[in-house]
């Protein structure tokens, strides 16, 4: 059984989508299909109970507002199977390589091929602030993507690899910005060139501050002149209080939404004091709209966003199944995927995040890092006993950062990128 052919077992509630979106079934043998539709019936069981089970419950703790958020997890769970299954008829049998960058490097195509490619940019860093004022969030890296780019046997790839924006430091009352994210770059000499951005830095000062854009070539989405997808990474959260605190990183683009200026937007800082959560994959960081002193919002997950409400573990973004839990769907993590895992919920207080998820805004000795392509939370009250912050998970915005002492602090590293290469023999 080829993997194209495993994924579409695996995940045989996604072919009716698929079939929507215009995708031929008959690649698919046949008693792949016989097994597809033993599957779709057991699979929709057991979701129809576990979306029961957590109506119920949401009715219940939430109200009848949250059944309109579960259900647009439901929304974000389907579009998910569908793109696996479409990856996976595009893709067809499993790669002959596959290779992981996440530093630089060449590699020498062994054979005549046609590759795919996925290239992230850095995260940019966290800006910082002393005493009063207020920091925007970090923007997060571009994602571009290039499917069936054919490749002469012999032909050597260069490989730079993003370094996320360094952390800044400030020895005077006042703000210092952070620094923009690199540039993830794979190329040849006779010409080929293929570049995923990185994130910007937000506005940093008193009053209302911008959050950083996420890294991008052009548009939110686009088509570029190397024939690559490119995705805008999402925005750090904007600042405005009339005291101080800082605002939530965003997430990487790595599901391809149209819309990763409002979906995977960092949390905005809009009162009080304290710092916002950072975005995940599939939905926005909770805004910091509490005016109770230090405290925070929650981070965001690969299934919905953080409520704009205190952080706890019933605020924190969804998984992409659409539970409150910070545990990764791991199935999902396949070729169609580049292999790689972020399907977990968002962070809350003094609790990491899952991959795919943002981490909760939170004092400086409870910050957890963000899960892979996840923004960080917001920083607060870094005072005489320096910690070193954790790093922004793979292209995600850094965390901002707040210090009432000057020796020693640093604002939160952006996201590294990273690149992925998947050769198919011709």
């Amino acid at each position: 059984m080829t993997e194209a052919e495993m994924i579409v077992a695996k995940h045989g509630g996604a072919l009716a989508l698929a079939k929507k979106m215009g995708i031929s079934e008959k690649w698919l043998p046949h008693h792949l299909q016989r097994r597809r539709d033993r599957q779709h019936g057991q699979l929709s069981e057991r979701r129809s109970h576990a979306h029961r089970d957590l109506c119920v419950h949401r009715r219940r703790a939430l109200g009848h507002d949250r059944i309109r958020g579960l259900m647009m997890n439901m929304e974000i769970l389907a579009f998910n199977e569908a793109r696996l299954a479409k990856l996976a008829a595009q893709l067809g049998a499993a790669p002959a390589v596959f290779r992981l960058f996440n530093q630089n490097g060449t590699f020498t195509v062994p054979f005549h091929c046609m590759a795919d490619i996925l290239l992230v940019g850095g995260g940019a860093s966290g800006g910082i602030t002393y005493s009063n004022g207020t920091v925007g969030g970090a923007g997060a890296g571009e994602v571009a993507v290039l499917h069936s780019r054919e490749f002469a046997a012999g032909t050597v790839l260069n490989v730079t690899v993003a370094s996320g924006g360094a952390g800044q430091t400030r020895n005077t009352v006042g703000q210092t910005q952070g620094v923009a994210g690199g540039t993830t770059r794979m190329f040849t000499a006779s010409g080929f060139d293929l570049r995923a951005l990185g994130g910007q830095p937000g506005g940093v000062g008193t009053g209302f501050q911008n959050g950083g854009a996420g890294g991008t070539g052009g548009s939110a989405f686009s088509v570029g002149a190397d024939g690559a997808l490119h995705y805008a990474g999402g925005p750090g959260g904007t600042a405005s209080s009339a005291s101080f605190g800082v605002a939530g990183g965003g997430a990487v683009n790595i599901m391809g939404w149209s819309d990763p200026a409002t979906r995977l937007v960092g949390g905005s800082f809009n009162t009080g004091t304290g710092g916002a959560g950072g975005a995940g994959v599939g939905g926005q960081g909770g805004d910091k709209n509490t005016a109770t002193s230090a405290s925070f919002s929650p981070g965001g997950g690969s299934g919905g966003p953080g409520d704009n409400a205190l952080s706890a573990a019933a605020s924190a973004g969804v998984n992409a199944i659409g539970v409150r839990t910070q545990a990764s769907v791991s199935s999902l993590a396949t070729y169609a995927t580049w292999c790689l895992d972020y399907f977990g919920g968002g962070g809350y207080t003094n609790v990491a995040p899952g991959p795919g998820g943002g981490s909760s805004g939170d004092t400086v000795a409870n910050l957890k890092a963000s899960g892979i392509f996840g923004g960080m939370g917001g920083a607060f009250n870094g005072s005489t006993t320096v910690i070193t912050l954790p790093q922004a998970g793979i292209g995600g915005g850094g965390a901002a950062l707040h210090i009432t002492s000057t020796t020693g602090w640093f604002s939160g590293r952006g996201g590294d990128g990273l690149a992925v290469l998947m050769l198919r023999r011709l």
